[in-house]
């Protein structure tokens, strides 16, 4: 037997926060996250979303030993 590498890919949901001015409405704040997503960051939290995995085999290879 020999072991075959490869990717895998799940998905994950969690929820995140971000501080925005008292006066902002829910559409503003939503295009303030939109603007700013590359700071923004992951949730703190997270849990698998049931069935949402998937083989990755754009790198995939046998053990070199």
């Amino acid at each position: 037997m020999k072991k075959f590498y490869f990717g895998q890919y799940w998905q994950v949901y969690g929820t995140n926060s971000v501080e925005v001015p008292d006066d902002f409405s829910l559409d503003q704040a939503i295009e303030y996250v939109k603007k700013n997503w590359d700071s923004v960051g992951l949730a703190r939290s997270s849990d698998y979303v049931q069935d949402s995995d998937a083989p990755d085999f754009e790198c995939c290879g046998f053990d070199e030993e």
